[in-house]
């Protein structure tokens, strides 16, 4: 009905699926939605949340575990990881993000882009 604060997207086009969370936390509705999808990328944001920055407005998102064992979870091939670098007090260190992969799940492929970087795909 339009009241929709955050949004995630799916986008299919030749051939390659991606999934793009926006902000997001895990929440059963979400792993239900995504159940037996083919992704090939997941765009999920590891900056993390905490009380004291959703007091100051900041939103929360996926701490690195999660969007590690989310990114496992629905099977995405490679794990782009956003939401790290707009605002200084809204993020974590990007290495806690590998730190994670290399605890829950070695074998997920991973990236975070730099401003402006370009990312090519080929499966």
């Amino acid at each position: 009905e339009g009241h929709c604060r955050w949004m995630g997207f799916l986008i299919e086009l030749n051939g390659v699926t991606v999934y793009h969370s926006g902000d997001t936390i895990v929440f059963p509705e979400l792993l239900a939605a995504l159940e037996g999808r083919h992704i090939d990328l997941a765009l999920l944001p590891f900056n993390g949340r905490d009380h004291f920055r959703e007091q100051r407005g900041l939103t929360g998102n996926l701490w690195p575990r999660e969007a590690v064992e989310l990114a496992a979870a629905i099977g995405a091939k490679v794990l782009l990881g956003t939401h790290n670098d707009l605002f200084d007090e809204n993020r974590v260190p990007a290495g806690l993000l590998f730190d994670e992969l290399d605890r829950h799940a070695p074998w997920q492929r991973c990236h975070v882009l730099q401003p402006g970087e370009l990312y090519v795909y080929a499966g």
